[in-house]
């Protein structure tokens, strides 16, 4: 039977060194790679514990909050959102892994009410266990105002419609009335006209 040579364990250990090294520094680059990822997303997330605390901001989230990325660390989710908003969110990720375009209200820190619409997925660790959530804020005052704006113009033309269409019903009315009373007239005609022709 052939047998191979045993392998030399000390020649083997600067290879290893050497791809752990690679293996390594590559871990050290991704991870260099998601911080700047996370800080340059133009939109607002967090990432909270499963208890609710928040763990780390972004920068679009200071921006937008307010609240510093060091100042909000350790704080509840509540500290943002009212009470029962921040469990409805923790709930609502835990239990269905995500949400999407849930409408809530932000409260930035010098205390102006932000509607918003909040986004999550839950962080699992590689036993499949939760171990927190990211959470994406979006504003949409703009969108609230241009829908304001936008259903204040389709009041004021409806207004303008149902005012023609009285214009019209009124017009209406007068042409037919003008219509029965030109034919009654017509009828009186033809009877005038039948008996001036009998008398004669």
């Amino acid at each position: 039977m052939f047998q191979l040579a045993p392998k030399n364990k000390k020649s083997d250990l600067p290879d290893l060194e050497k791809k752990m090294e690679i293996v390594s520094q590559g871990l050290e680059d991704l991870a260099e790679y998601t911080k700047s990822l996370w800080q340059f997303l133009p939109i607002a997330v967090c990432n909270v514990s499963p208890m609710g605390f928040i763990y780390d901001a972004n920068h679009a989230f200071e921006g937008f909050t307010l609240w510093q990325t060091s100042e909000i660390s350790g704080k509840p989710l509540s500290t943002i959102f009212s009470e029962k908003e921040a469990a409805n969110i923790i709930d609502q990720t835990l239990k269905n892994k995500s949400i999407s375009n849930q409408e809530v209200r932000l409260t930035a820190k010098n205390g102006e009410k932000i509607s918003v619409v909040v986004y999550s997925n839950v962080r699992e660790d590689y036993k499949g266990d939760s171990i927190g959530f990211f959470l994406a804020i979006i504003d949409i005052r703009e969108l609230k105002k241009s829908k304001e704006v936008l259903e204040k113009r389709i009041n004021e033309r409806t207004k303008e419609l149902q005012e023609k269409v009285g214009e019209l019903e009124k017009f209406y009315k007068l042409a037919v009335n003008r219509e029965l009373k030109m034919t009654e007239l017509k009828e009186e005609i033809e009877k005038l006209k039948a008996m001036a022709g009998s008398n004669n």
